[in-house]
């Protein structure tokens, strides 16, 4: 696909576009927050911040009536994993990983609550923005695979104990 000189300039005069060796420029001593470590690394150290942050008693209630009025629950995934990432709490690598756990975990606490909840939106809506890229790899989750962790438990628990077996 070639690009057209209209397109072309339009990318050109673009000031928010990003300038070669910017971040050469920037203070080392206070850096941007998405160029230092994320605080969380870890898949299940992330998954406890979330739920800690979700069931927070004001913050709940509020996700809770989201949900009530048919807000999808990849929405609410999509804003809660940007806002985590932009507070330099996650990489892009751990919001992908932790995306689908974290939507199990929303629907779950709504399930309790007797909410019946909206995965996804509908696809077939014309109004639909098709130029949020991380909204369809979210989506394109069709048939969930059981996480590497659980499946490794399994075949521990599945191992006979040494006390069990009989002298």
């Amino acid at each position: 696909m070639a690009i057209t000189d209209e397109e072309f300039r339009a990318f050109a005069m673009n000031p928010r576009r990003p300038i070669p060796g910017q971040s050469f420029t920037t203070n080392p001593e206070t850096p941007p927050v998405y160029d230092t470590a994320p605080e969380f690394t870890n898949k299940q150290e992330a998954l406890r911040h979330f739920f800690s942050l979700i069931t927070e008693e004001n913050r709940f209630m509020r996700l809770m009536g989201l949900l009530e009025k048919g807000v999808p629950v990849m929405d609410i995934v999509q804003l809660l994993l940007i806002k985590s990432y932009q507070k330099g709490e996650i990489n892009p690598d751990l919001m992908l990983i932790i995306a689908e756990p974290l939507a199990y975990l929303l629907l779950g606490l709504a399930e309790r609550q007797g909410i019946q909840a909206v995965i996804v939106d509908d696809p077939d809506d014309p109004d639909e923005d098709e130029t949020n890229i991380f909204r369809s790899k979210l989506q394109t989750i069709q048939k969930p695979q059981e996480d590497e962790e659980l499946q490794l438990q399994d075949k521990i628990d599945s191992v006979p104990s040494l006390m069990e077996r009989s002298v």
